[in-house]
C-alpha cells in the first residue's frame, strides 16, 4: 500500500511541498519495509531514482509536466517510418514513375 500511496501521489495534477514531503515519506517507509518483508530483494535503479523524484516535483511541478511517454510514443512512430537511413529523401516504391513522401 505505500508503493500505491506514492504512485497516486506522484500520479496528481497538482504538485506541493506537501505532496513532495509525503511522497518521499511513503517511498523511504516501503524501501524500508521492503528489506524487512523480502530480505533476498536487492534495490534497482529505479528505488534509488524515486528517491530523487520529491526534488524533481519542486523543480518541475507534477510527475505529468516532465514524465516521457508521449516522447517515446512518437519517437516509436518515427523509428517505424521507412527512411533507408537517408533523413529528408523521398523513397521510391517498386514502381519507379511513382515517388511516396514519408
Amino acid at each position: 500500500m505505500l508503493l500505491v500511496s506514492a504512485v497516486m501521489l506522484a500520479c496528481k495534477r497538482t504538485a506541493s511541498e506537501r505532496r513532495s514531503r509525503d511522497f518521499l515519506q511513503c517511498i523511504t517507509d516501503y524501501l524500508t519495509k521492503l528489506q524487512i518483508l523480502h530480505p533476498d530483494a536487492s534495490y534497482r535503479p529505479y528505488h534509488h531514482l524515486a528517491m530523487h523524484l520529491p526534488h524533481f516535483f519542486r523543480l518541475f511541478g507534477p510527475a505529468r509536466c516532465f514524465w516521457t511517454y508521449p516522447f517515446e510514443r512518437i519517437i516509436g512512430q518515427i523509428q517505424r517510418i521507412l527512411s533507408n537511413h537517408q533523413m529528408g529523401m523521398f523513397s521510391m516504391s517498386r514502381c519507379a514513375h511513382k515517388l511516396i513522401p514519408f
